[in-house]
């Protein structure tokens, strides 16, 4: 009896491991799928003559300065860029500061307090906007304080795409990593943003809001950001509006045109996918989290769960050898994307387990050590 449910549960795990290895095959095909529907790096048939840019930035003394240095390079030059320093304690402001008495397009404003229910995002995007929008700007430009413009060309090509077709045009990014931490997350991010939420799926609603650019006709259009004041993934939340009035959403391929600072700890990873998930989880029941947690857990542990079984039955080897190759192969594409480690694709079946982990932990949001109060 007992060898009838050791070969039962043998003969499971070996078609577990089947269809695993199938849904990683699709997931490679997604994700060159994706990767074909970016836009081409080409700019638009017309220029504005001028654009507002607007960076909020807390504690940002490492990127700063690299950020606004990139910006004083490109070739497009009649941009104003304000600063909004959302409390920071670190050098932040003096090195705006020393930029600015430099360069009469940098402009330094400071705000100390968040209201209550907003995101401290957007509070700082709109103070920036009320003081320094005269509405003279035919284009607007939000940077993150930790991008990096890597060609001379980059925001000529963001802001006449923006102009030429009225539209929102974003920048799929580099994400940078400074730790191999940060290189075991952003490998499986990358993966399953594209696999699973490409911009080959018609209902994909999103666009990287860490570099974008929108008409003032669209943006005031869409309620600015005050009208997503308490969103904690705001780019997604005006992506989705815009899909619903049918404004256009352009994704380019900015691998070597952009690049982003992505979160060096484990810890600052799991604080933001908690971020980016925070909608999912407020709106789905704790059974569901934990069966997605589950599948989740099995998804990427299966190549370990299949070579245990081996043990009993060397049948299996191939099979988990075939389904660790495949699952390796997808995230492959993610670190030369990014031109990370390729160890980060290898370990995949492990540092995958952090997706669950996240989904079931259930705690007080944090952005910068900020505690986030808004809306999911």
């Amino acid at each position: 009896m007992m060898e009838k449910v050791l070969f039962t549960l043998q003969v499971l795990v070996g078609l577990l491991s089947i269809i695993d290895t199938s849904i990683w095959i699709l997931f490679y095909k997604w994700f060159n799928d994706s990767l074909r529907k970016l836009e081409p790096p080409t700019p638009g048939d017309r220029v504005p003559d001028k654009v507002l840019i607007i960076t909020p930035a807390r504690n940002e003394e490492d990127n700063i300065g690299f950020m606004i240095e990139s910006l004083q390079k490109q070739d497009y030059k009649n941009y104003t860029l304000v600063i909004v320093d959302d409390a920071s304690t670190d050098n932040t402001p003096c090195i705006v500061k020393k930029y600015a008495s430099r360069d009469g397009r940098i402009r330094y404003l400071r705000i100390e307090e968040i209201p209550k229910g907003w995101s401290p995002k957007i509070y700082a995007i709109i103070r920036g906007l009320e003081e320094h929008d005269d509405g003279s700007y035919p284009v607007l430009v939000f940077l993150d304080a930790d991008v990096y413009l890597k060609k001379e060309s980059t925001l000529r090509i963001l802001v006449s795409r923006a102009y030429t077709y009225n539209a929102i045009v974003s920048m799929n990014p580099r994400f940078k990593c400074k730790t191999l931490r940060c290189q075991l997350m952003e490998t499986i991010l990358t993966t399953l943003a594209h696999a699973l939420f490409g911009f080959h799926q018609k209902r994909t609603t999103w666009f990287y809001g860490c570099c974008w650019a929108v008409t003032r006709e669209i943006y005031y259009k869409l309620g600015g950001h005050r009208a997503f004041y308490n969103q904690i993934v705001e780019d997604r939340a005006i992506a989705e509006y815009a899909r619903k009035l049918r404004i256009n959403i352009q994704v380019i391929n900015g691998i070597e045109y952009i690049e982003t600072t992505w979160y060096s700890s484990i810890r600052e990873t799991m604080e933001a996918l908690q971020r980016i998930l925070a909608p999912h989880i407020a709106h789905t029941s704790r059974r569901k989290l934990i069966g997605e947690s589950i599948l989740l857990t099995l998804h990427y542990a299966q190549p370990l769960i299949t070579a245990l079984a081996s043990v009993v039955n060397p049948v299996l080897i191939p099979i988990a050898l075939m389904n660790y190759i495949i699952q390796v192969a997808v995230h492959t594409k993610a670190t030369r994307l990014n031109k990370h480690s390729l160890i980060s694709a290898l370990l995949t079946p492990i540092t995958g387990q952090v997706l669950p982990i996240t989904l079931l932990l259930s705690k007080q949001l944090r952005w910068r050590g900020r505690k986030l109060y808004c809306n999911s």
